[in-house]
């Protein structure tokens, strides 16, 4: 298999080689990551393909993305929840409020969602049993209710323990170049499905070679089990995010971006509820013309 590059110019750069398994391998990748910020890059080439099963894979990728950017999804905002990077802008912004009114405001909001949250548990669960037939009465539907919290107490501990709790992201790792082979191998040919689904965990894991995205992505698309796709997919994030935060991490990228949100912090957001700027919508016609026109193309070929 072609040597496919880790960091999205380089996947994009891909589509565009002069060899057609590296242009396959890399929309591939593209879908399986959901990456949005391919959706331009894909579009416009899905007309230029010229290898049938390539444009398929094209398409298929395309497809995937317009869904994810529609549903608001980015790579960035995957990578900056799941290792936590929201800590360096969001807590330190309750730590170091002027004003403690902030942050009583804070815990009340947090206890009434907490409340909330409570109140709808135990109306599904008092709904389901009536359902069932195990309640026959409505002192016993009262009875099996969830005790919610009356006071404060509970709850102000619990944000206090969160506040208190390690504030600190969760940094990259350098990936690797380790030995990917076995893995692959248990991966593409195994016939137990837990050991399938096992070895893809690992790739990400254990070995964390990007070199695995290819093999990873083939197996989110390709295999028969949900429970191997999905743990193909995942593995495949997870490499690609933190191969991605480690780069930004190093080109000081990662670092601007945070001091970016740290001027609009938490409380100021709350103070000022005007919606972020969308995007253009100027742009992004223009991309769900191409994609329309292109996929009205194909359709005219068959």
């Amino acid at each position: 298999m072609a040597e496919i590059g880790m960091t999205l110019q380089q996947l994009l750069d891909g589509l565009r080689v002069s060899d057609p398994e590296t242009r396959l391998r890399s929309a591939q990748i593209l879908g399986t990551l959901d990456e949005v910020a391919a959706l331009e890059t894909l579009a416009a080439q899905a007309n230029a393909e010229p290898d049938a099963k390539v444009k398929e894979a094209i398409y298929w990728a395309g497809k995937r993305v317009f869904e994810a950017k529609k549903s608001g999804y980015s790579t960035l905002e995957a990578i900056i929840q799941y290792f936590h990077i929201d800590y360096e802008f969001i807590i330190p912004a309750v730590n170091d409020a002027q004003s403690d009114e902030k942050l009583i405001h804070l815990k009340h909001e947090m206890q009434m969602r907490a409340l909330k949250d409570e109140e709808e548990s135990a109306r599904k669960i008092a709904a389901s049993r009536l359902i069932s037939g195990s309640m026959l009465s409505l002192p016993g539907l009262m009875m099996s209710r969830p005790t919610i919290p009356q006071s404060g107490d509970q709850l102000n501990t619990s944000f206090d323990k969160h506040l208190n709790a390690k504030k600190s992201r969760t940094m990259p790792t350098k990936p690797s170049d380790g030995e990917i082979k076995i893995l692959v191998n248990r991966l593409l040919n195994d016939t137990n499905n837990d050991k399938r689904a096992s070895a893809a965990v690992d790739l990400a894991a254990v070995v964390n070679n990007p070199a695995a995205l290819p093999y990873l992505a083939q197996t989110f698309i390709k295999d028969y089990t949900v429970q191997v796709r999905e743990a193909a997919q995942r593995s495949a994030k997870l490499i690609y995010w933190n191969a991605i935060y480690w780069e930004m991490e190093q080109n000081g990228s990662m670092a601007a971006e945070i001091e970016k949100r740290r001027g609009t912090p938490m409380q100021a957001q709350a103070e000022s509820p005007t919606p972020p700027p969308t995007p253009s919508a100027a742009t992004q016609p223009s991309v769900d013309e191409i994609l329309r026109k292109a996929e009205l193309a194909r359709k005219k070929r068959k």
